[in-house]
């Protein structure tokens, strides 16, 4: 968590908030619940604003995608289906009441990575448009550097883990995106 002073950690402060109201219901009035913690999934259908998605959208549609600030920044990418997979396991199993489980890959990416390989999917050259966030947002903004979940507990509890390697999930999300133009010209 950062400064309540950079819009940026409104996401991560609202989110923890709600995993304490929801634990407190748990402790309180003995609710059953468990929690999921999404890691940068993508996949066919998802809104195009996301690394993943919109690179997909804008070199489908001859345009270069958006690479902020270098992209060296790291994720750990997350295909839809393995993301509902582990939902669905959660939900049903009975270890997983009261407990807390991140979702996600814990195989590291830098985001200029994960552009190439859509580049590479989609047989277009590597061309992007560099965006400088300090000068676009200002103080208002702050990145994270490197972003990598602990899914070492879904792992022991659930043996869970992703089995969509990125090149899959990228060709399958183009695959779905050139099938579906409407999501190609979404706005």
């Amino acid at each position: 968590l950062g400064s309540t002073n950079v819009d940026r950690w409104c996401y991560s402060t609202s989110k923890a908030l709600g995993e304490h109201i929801v634990l407190a219901m748990h402790k309180v009035r003995n609710l059953p619940v468990s929690i999921v913690r999404f890691f940068n999934v993508y996949g066919p259908r998802q809104n195009p604003i996301l690394v993943i998605s919109q690179s997909v959208k804008k070199v489908l549609n001859g345009e270069k995608p958006l690479l902020y600030d270098g992209g060296e920044q790291t994720r750990c990418f997350t295909f839809v289906e393995d993301a509902i997979d582990a939902t669905i396991q959660v939900a049903e199993s009975s270890k997983t009441n009261g407990e807390v489980y991140n979702i996600g890959s814990d195989k590291e990416t830098r985001i200029i990575d994960a552009i190439s390989l859509v580049c590479q999917a989609a047989g277009v050259p590597l061309e992007f448009e560099n965006i400088d966030t300090a000068e676009l947002y200002s103080s208002r903004y702050q990145d994270i550097i490197r972003r990598v979940p602990s899914v070492e507990k879904i792992n022991r509890d659930l043996d869970w883990s992703v089995s969509t390697s990125m090149d899959a999930g990228i060709q399958r999300t183009l695959d779905w995106a050139r099938e579906n133009k409407w999501w190609l010209d979404k706005e």
